[in-house]
């Protein structure tokens, strides 16, 4: 198991092999808590609400209408690039 140094300003730099295995990258959020004397760090998506609200209301008005549905996607990302096709 890789260890690492807390830096100044508190900061700590995953090792590679941790990163990978849990596909984080350069900007991903991390939730930082503390269970049994230990650090736990969760990766966690944002969405955007006023986005998700506009998409959800869309696809609510299509199953009204009886019409097509869009999805689902596999990632945050392939949603954003829908949300901006159709914006």
């Amino acid at each position: 198991m890789p260890l690492v140094r807390v830096k100044q300003k508190f900061q700590v730099t995953l090792p590679v092999e941790v990163r990978e295995q849990l596909d984080i990258g350069e900007g991903d959020l991390l939730e930082a808590t503390v269970q049994d004397k230990s650090v736990v760090l969760t990766p966690k998506a944002v969405v955007d609400k006023k986005s998700l609200d506009l998409y959800l209301d869309e696809r609510l008005a299509e199953l009204r209408a009886g019409g097509n549905t869009v999805g689902p996607f596999k990632s945050m990302e392939e949603y954003d690039a829908y949300v901006r096709r159709t914006s």
